[in-house]
């Protein structure tokens, strides 16, 4: 080919990249694109996530593949780079390589990653947005490059998340070995059936521990997170442990469920766990249903080398918009999956179960789109339907959620013992009147660009910038949103205060209303106080008798005499 070297960028990218539950030989397949820049020759990416897993150095993880049909010519020689990258462009493997393809050939790359960051210490940071890219440029020609051209593409792995209620009435008669079965529907357009088996297992700890086994119907849904928590009798709840069937120490995940959730512990808090003798057991499981979507979102044709340069960095930011989901996935929809809004509710004599389906992710061919190949007349005939383009467009939400993610134009550092986080200082200022006041006022954060948040933990940071920049606050537990009370209270923002303290509330019980009283008192919360006394005065003999009110006793003596005598002036007012 001659006037200089004429190049092609090929990115795909894979939403939800962990929920691809596979055994290792399993290919997961990029959309077919046919490339007029590439003499019309057809070409897809083929991915083995499983040898990136298990660092397999005999064997090639990535491939790119000539259709066996396209128009091209016999053979066609190109020189590649294939690179594994994040969803903001990030390289975290790269092989370079030349070959000569005829149709139906391929090349393979032997890239390799460190899983140990995602499957082992569980870090969101080395994959973020749970979003996993191949890219791969091919080139012909020597010297500098002529012309451009570039497609983005995208697969999602399908996630349904299915929350019901285990009813087991007279559970201190339940046998070992007695399983309670219950038949949940997923709602999905495949029928699945959810079965959920509840038994009391002997052990030879002897701790008797209440295992919960879910199986569905269809062998393409594979259980990937399952988390069980007690409900009261209030309708308050109290989370048991969750078991994250993704990652390698899942071990560690069931034998900590197995340890807090036993026969015994139920029996000797009967009066609060099995009221009437009725165990009520809130079950979330998460599926991962395997490849379901793929397209293709873009495709550049021939440009300038600073025009695609420009157009690169603008597709990577779209792909970081668009990625939403991390490892630890919350119930709520996401721009790119459909939402099931009819709540249904099962009723059996001994088992009671309302379910409800957070995600039905509808599935999608997989296309094959030709450059130029689109005559006028035929696209005049394509339909305009504003509803579904405008459904495809960013919101403010995500522009602003990228903007936090792609760090693009900071100005600011929020900086921990550890590590920084950069920011912008106009988000902050909006957002909080306490940064506002630092970043405008002659204060060492303005002079210096730098805010110290040394008492809060990384993960505290990262939620509480992403939640200043999204307005949204996603999977919280009650470690969690006791940190994002503290720092909402240390940094004036109102709304995050409100959200945290709801959720705690909502989260309140004997064992944890110690902790929630110190937490109101501490921050002069007079709302949530009064609240906490409530609770604490329905139940007193339970919060009384609990080992958290003896620990309180301890430290803030003060607040437990202040306790009781709110105590006393109600039992005297009420005489």
């Amino acid at each position: 080919m001659n006037g200089g070297k004429k190049e092609y960028t090929f990115l795909w990218f894979i939403k939800n990249y962990s929920y691809f539950w596979t055994t290792t030989d399993k290919e997961l397949l990029s959309p077919e694109v046919t490339l007029e820049v590439l003499e019309g020759t057809s070409w897809s990416i083929c991915l083995y996530p499983g040898y990136l897993k298990y660092k397999r150095r005999d064997l090639n993880s990535v491939y790119l593949k000539r259709s066996a049909h396209d128009a091209g010519p016999e053979s066609v020689s190109l020189k590649l780079e294939i690179s594994v990258i994040t969803a903001d462009g990030s390289t975290l493997s790269s092989e370079e390589s030349e070959h000569a393809f005829r149709n139906g050939d391929e090349c393979g790359f032997k890239l390799l990653l460190d899983m140990d960051e995602l499957y082992v210490r569980r870090n969101t940071e080395y994959l973020p947005r749970d979003t996993l890219g191949v890219r791969c440029r091919m080139w012909q020609g020597e010297g500098s490059v002529h012309n451009v051209g570039q497609c983005s593409t995208r697969t999602r792995i399908g996630i349904e998340k299915i929350c019901f209620l285990h009813r087991v009435e007279n559970f201190s008669a339940l046998k070992l070995g007695e399983r309670k079965i219950l038949q949940i529907p997923s709602h999905s357009k495949t029928g699945c059936v959810i079965s959920s088996s509840l038994s009391v297992c002997n052990t030879l700890a002897g701790n008797d521990p209440v295992i919960v086994g879910i199986v569905p119907s269809d062998s393409n849904y594979i259980l990937c997170r399952k988390k069980l928590s007690l409900l009261y009798e209030s309708g308050n709840t109290k989370e048991c442990g969750e078991v994250d069937y993704r990652f390698l120490d899942v071990g560690t995940d069931i034998q900590k469920l197995e340890r807090q959730l036993t026969r015994q512990f139920l029996l000797n808090k009967k009066w609060e766990y099995l009221p009437n003798d009725e165990l009520s057991l809130l079950c979330e499981c998460t599926f991962s249903t395997g490849a379901e979507h793929a397209k293709i979102e873009e495709i550049i044709y021939k440009i300038p080398l600073a025009a695609y340069n420009q157009k690169y960095h603008n597709a990577m930011g779209k792909n970081g918009n668009k990625a939403a989901e991390h490892l630890s996935a919350p119930l709520s929809p996401s721009a790119d999956m459909e939402v099931n809004h009819n709540n249904q509710c099962l009723i059996n004599m001994k088992l009671k179960a309302n379910t409800f389906s957070a995600y039905n992710v509808a599935p999608s061919t997989t296309p094959s789109v030709a450059l130029n190949q689109m005559t006028n007349n035929d696209q005049n005939k394509i339909m305009y339907n504003a509803a579904e383009k405008l459904s495809m467009c960013p919101s403010v939400q995500d522009d602003f959620t990228a903007l936090y993610s792609d760090q693009l134009l900071t100005d600011v550092v929020l900086k921990t013992s550890t590590k920084s986080f950069p920011a912008h200082k106009n988000v902050l200022c909006a957002r909080s009147s306490v940064f506002r006041a630092m970043l405008t006022n002659d204060m060492k954060e303005k002079i210096t660009d730098c805010i110290k948040v040394e008492d809060l933990e990384n993960e505290t940071v990262h939620r509480l910038l992403l939640f200043l920049y999204s307005d949204n606050l996603e999977e919280l537990r009650w470690e969690s949103a006791l940190k994002l009370y503290y720092a909402g209270d240390k940094y004036a923002i109102e709304k995050l205060k409100v959200l945290c303290s709801s959720f705690l509330v909502d989260s309140l019980s004997t064992p944890t209303a110690s902790e929630l009283l110190l937490l109101a008192d501490t921050h002069s919360d007079t709302d949530l106080k009064k609240l906490v006394e409530d609770f604490i005065l329905e139940h007193e003999e339970e919060v009384f008798g609990s080992d958290e009110w003896d620990s309180l006793s301890e430290t803030n003596p003060k607040l437990v005499l202040n306790t009781m005598k709110v105590k006393y002036k109600r039992e005297k007012a009420g005489k």
